[in-house]
């Protein structure tokens, strides 16, 4: 696994123990979806984001989309 999906994956499982906190408050929320951010300006890091989780990457806009998937996915069987 390299080391830009692994960091990734950290920074996601890092934002998913915070938003587990914060919305446990919240309620029941309806299924998620994934939006990828254009590109502002030339750069290898983008921004990705989901209904609970934001992801910054410089790996391909498939492989965050399927990282973000399979995090919405847990995050809703956790819930």
């Amino acid at each position: 696994m390299s080391y830009a999906i692994r960091f990734t994956m950290a920074l996601a499982a890092l934002y998913l123990d915070a938003s587990v906190s914060a919305s446990a408050q919240e309620g029941a929320a309806p299924a998620p979806s994934v939006v990828v951010a254009g590109y502002k300006s030339p750069s290898k890091w983008f921004r990705a984001e989901s209904q609970h989780f934001i992801v910054l990457s410089d790996t391909s806009n498939e492989e965050v989309t399927q990282l973000l998937n399979n995090l919405e996915k847990l995050d809703y069987l956790l819930r």
